[in-house]
């Protein structure tokens, strides 16, 4: 009988050891899958990876094992965050490890996403044209990876608490995290842009909640001017739907800027719930993360749908 009770007691442990090591794991969401990202280990290795995925983009691209910054307070901030040159995670959470590179001495964070099987893509973190204090530092949660992101003193100390953005990868890119997303019933989509110190496109587009549009290139638009309708495909409908109810349009500001000039800007107005109107209006297309990822969705349907 007493070696029965020792055996039970044995089982009971082993299991009750499994489990909390499935839980701590499930906590760590350790990837399931090795890629080039898991091999990093010097900053060397961090700059072949970002040529061979966009030479271009990272030529003049410093990555330094220590992190540099150029200001004394974006310094401190720093410090204060235990903010790091270099952090992986998986923050899509396919599985595949990613890693947030923070470069160029503090004003430019991006962070590489494996698609799968070493099949990379990049996201910018850093926004606008003269970001000086771009900091974001990893934050692993029970349920998903997040960034806490400080940028350009805006959400520096405020009495003894820091306020950093709050970011998680959804809908295809970094977007403040919600932690209530509605449900609002979108009847119309309107969106037109405006010109800039450059080619920027300049269109206006108008989709209804059948899913029709109509698009109007006016210039720097691989389309000419012209009208052109057509029906935006359920999987990018329901994603731009899905966003814009997460973000909480409905409690956006009416109006934001950037603090240069020469840029472009946009109108965005959203018509739903029978009637209410919500209207954004953007100097510069940074008004949130959120609004960013709405607008690259609006801009990428002019070249992703069946026009006619």
């Amino acid at each position: 009988m007493k070696n029965l009770f020792l055996i039970f007691l044995s089982i009971l442990v082993f299991f009750s050891f499994f489990n909390i090591c499935e839980v701590q794991n499930a906590q760590r969401k350790e990837p399931k899958f090795y890629n080039k990202i898991d091999d990093i280990k010097t900053v060397d290795d961090i700059d072949k990876l970002l040529d061979s995925i966009d030479k271009k983009r990272f030529e003049t691209y410093i990555v330094r094992e220590k992190l540099e910054v150029e200001t004394v307070a974006c310094g401190d901030l720093a410090k204060e965050i235990q903010a790091k040159s270099w952090t992986k995670a998986d923050f899509d959470n396919n599985g595949y490890t990613d890693i947030l590179i923070i470069g160029d001495s503090g004003r430019d964070s991006v962070v590489l996403l494996d698609n799968g099987k070493n099949n990379f893509i990049f996201r910018n973190l850093s926004q606008g044209y003269f970001p000086q204090c771009s900091l974001p530092v990893v934050v692993n949660t029970e349920n998903a990876v997040l960034i806490n992101y400080y940028e350009n003193g805006k959400y520096y100390k405020n009495g003894s608490e820091l306020n950093p953005k709050v970011l998680i990868y959804k809908f295809g890119d970094f977007v403040e995290i919600s932690n209530s997303p509605q449900t609002h019933q979108i009847e119309k989509i309107e969106y037109k842009t405006s010109g800039c110190y450059g080619t920027c496109p300049v269109f206006e587009l108008t989709i209804d909640s059948n899913k029709n549009a109509i698009y109007k290139p006016n210039a720097f638009n691989k389309k000419k001017k012209g009208i052109f309708k057509g029906t935006i495909r359920n999987f990018e409908y329901d994603e731009l739907i899905g966003l814009l109810n997460y973000v909480d349009f409905t409690n956006l500001k009416d109006s934001y800027a950037v603090g240069w000039t020469d840029d472009q800007s946009s109108q965005l107005i959203v018509t739903y719930d029978g009637g209410k109107v919500k209207k954004i209006d953007d100097y510069g297309l940074i008004g949130t993360f959120g609004l960013s990822r709405v607008y690259k969705m609006l801009f990428d349907l002019r070249e992703n749908q069946s026009w006619k």
